[in-house]
């Protein structure tokens, strides 16, 4: 939900925050003191003027699935055109402006501004257009201003589909070692979603419409010494959807419509460098808040919802140079959701019957305690050895287990035994456990008891990697990576009770010569998982397996052909399969695989004019064996058999220009 979002949004604003909150390297450090009249560097360049490269592309697409935008730019066949480019410009006065384009025209593009002095000020503007395609669906549901309309004669075709629309802008002023910044970013989401709903003659299945616009707002103030750094920050985010509930003909409000929610947090950061060792140091506090309408209907005690939860989080992490041979990092962790949204007394829904009943809704909260070491020793230029330990609680209540404790230990050696050979080890143990799992306080009598959630339950991990490089010749360098997990439920009866997860990477690089470059790459992936579940509310009666995998084939080249010519191509071939079996009977799978491919070649008509001819080729197919057509099972309405299958080209010439 939309609150959810939100609430990441806050946290990777937070995150990115952390990641910048200081630079100490040479660049950044305090000259102030430090006589440089008799300094001079022979080998700076500070160019003056206007610089860059600018493109404009145009072309031809063939193929209809809408699903082929996601790849080719555009989801509809026809003429398209796109352009792209970076532009700088710096004067002699410490100003300085550029521009950035990236497929203006396409389906997904993006540009940037930003213009800006020296330790005075800095201003950004950003446009960013994102569309996701899924398919095209089927149906005998038209929507109009909130109702749903079926119908027995008319059939529509509508496009599920998801695309987003930003514009943002940033100022910060500098004085001295201080700083203050503003930014906003404004989003508008539009599309169709698959629904669904139950209707007087069964269930039905809709494409529900996207419609709704997201604001996010960041101030703050930071300040930094020789050795020390900190930030005060405000993160708002502002959620209003412009769908209401939807209705059918016969019955108003059958389907809730995503409410209206906001979200803020203030946050401190800081970080302080003494000697070799570094000490970050975060402290946040936020709410979330949903104040909507409900809808009305028998057994609903409230007219309005309001939904609250507010948000701590705090980290310490240290980070020390022992010696020169020795790293030793440590960090805690905490952070808590308490929900302090509406609670009151609901008629109870068991097995599709009321049986008069009245239960309390429950206001979940999670409080989530974490403690890391980490540590690295080289024993020479070619041994290291490095592990990390972390102990992770969580707590939360109204569920089957209200603690839950995870301990995850690993080790790497990595070695290079040779100039040209790097070799690394890695093994990994994880272990979860917590307090008595008790289902019957919670769900009973609906809950088997034996039934565990895996996110919950007992678990031990084991895993292993081996990674190896290989620079046999100046020009060849070959990389593997080997991968396996096992995951062991050891105390579940009903539920997920193991899964294996094993993969390995290849890369192949080749440079035979200064003109030619080839690469080839492949990497496959098998996941198996096993449960077991009961048909008589007892013990398990049935066993069931999932088994997916995953490959992916790659190569290309290019090749100079000339001073002015220069040729290439890249291939891609990736599959994926998923097979449900229980006991003997085969559920039925899913299965995809697309072909990608691309050539192209440029010239080089001038040292600022050039020209480039590419041609892209998707191939793409799926199915999925739970796809069934629209009115092909009674009481059940689908989207029809969403599966692709189709071709698609893209032939484009490019012109490009740079300035001198």
């Amino acid at each position: 939900m939309p609150m959810k979002l939100n609430l990441i949004t806050l946290g990777l604003m937070a995150a990115a925050g952390q990641v910048a909150a200081a630079d100490f390297g040479v660049m950044h450090a305090n000259t102030s003191k430090v006589n440089t009249t008799d300094y001079q560097c022979q080998r700076c360049v500070n160019p003056t003027g206007l610089r860059g490269e600018v493109s404009v592309s145009t072309g031809w697409k063939s193929g209809d699935d809408i699903h082929s935008g996601n790849a080719l730019g555009k989801e509809d066949s026809g003429w398209l055109g796109a352009v792209s480019g970076e532009l700088h410009y710096r004067d002699g006065h410490g100003y300085q402006a550029s521009a950035e384009a990236e497929n203006l025209g396409l389906d997904s593009s993006r540009a940037h501004l930003q213009a800006g002095k020296t330790g005075v000020f800095k201003a950004t503007a950003d446009y960013r257009l994102l569309r996701h395609s899924q398919v095209t669906g089927k149906s005998p549901v038209w929507y109009s201003d909130n109702l749903l309309q079926p119908s027995t004669t008319d059939t529509r075709y509508p496009k599920l589909f998801t695309e987003r629309e930003q514009i943002g802008a940033g100022l910060t002023l500098y004085y001295q070692d201080y700083s203050a910044f503003v930014a906003f970013n404004h989003e508008a989401k539009t599309g169709n979603k698959a629904a669904s709903l139950i209707a007087a003659n069964g269930v039905l299945n809709f494409a529900a419409p996207i419609d709704n616009k997201t604001d996010h707002f960041t101030a703050g103030l930071s300040a930094n010494g020789d050795n020390w750094f900190s930030r005060l920050q405000y993160n708002g985010s502002f959620f209003r959807n412009d769908i209401g509930n939807l209705s059918l003909p016969y019955l108003d409000d059958v389907y809730a419509a995503t409410p209206d929610n906001d979200a803020h947090q203030v946050s401190l950061d800081g970080q302080y460098l003494l000697d070799r060792t570094v000490v970050n140091g975060h402290l946040a506090a936020g709410r979330l808040i949903q104040d909507a309408d409900l809808i009305q209907m028998d057994g609903n005690p409230l007219v309005n919802w309001n939904g609250e939860v507010d948000t701590r989080d705090a980290r310490l992490s240290v980070s020390s140079l022992l010696t020169a041979k020795w790293r030793v990092n440590g960090q805690l962790s905490y952070s808590d959701r308490d929900n302090q949204g509406s609670v009151a007394e609901f008629a109870q829904l068991e097995w599709d019957n009321v049986n008069g009943a009245f239960k309390a809704n429950v206001p979940l909260d999670i409080t989530r305690k974490s403690v890391k070491l980490q540590s690295s020793y080289r024993f020479s230029r070619d041994v290291r050895l490095s592990g990390q330990y972390q102990h992770k609680q969580t707590e939360r209540n109204y569920l089957e287990r209200e603690d839950n404790r995870e301990d995850n230990l690993w080790a790497r050696l990595s070695l290079k035994p040779l100039d040209n050979l790097q070799l690394g080890v890695k093994a990994l143990y994880e272990s979860r456990d917590g307090s008595r799992y008790d289902a019957s306080r919670i769900t009973a009598p609906d809950e088997n008891p034996l039934l565990r959630k895996y996110y919950l339950a007992d678990r031990n991990r084991y895993g292993a990697e081996l990674s190896f490089t290989h620079t046999p010749l100046s020009w060849l360098t070959l990389d593997i990576n080997l991968r396996y997990a096992k995951d062991d439920y050891q105390h579940t009866e009903l539920g997920l009770s193991a899964s294996e997860d094993y993969r390995y990477d290849a890369n192949l690089s080749l440079d035979p010569t200064a003109d030619w470059h080839v690469y080839a790459l492949a990497s496959q992936q098998w996941i198996n998982s096993d449960m077991a579940g009961s048909s008589n509310f007892a013990t398990a009666d049935w066993q069931g397996r999932i088994e997916d995998r995953f490959i992916n084939l790659g190569a290309g080249f290019s090749y100079r052909w000339s001073s002015q010519l220069t040729v290439g191509g890249d291939y891609l071939f990736a599959n994926s399969e998923s097979n449900t079996a229980i006991d003997s009977s085969d559920y039925g799978d899913y299965y995809d695989f697309s072909h990608s491919l691309e050539l192209y070649g440029r010239y080089a008509l001038s040292e600022q004019m050039g020209l480039k001819l590419s041609y892209r080729y998707e191939r793409y197919y799926d199915t999925d064996d739970a796809q069934v057509a629209v009115d092909a099972i009674t009481g059940l309405t689908t989207l029809g058999k969403l599966d692709h299958n189709y071709n698609a080209h893209l032939l484009m010439l490019s012109f490009s220009y740079k300035l001198p």
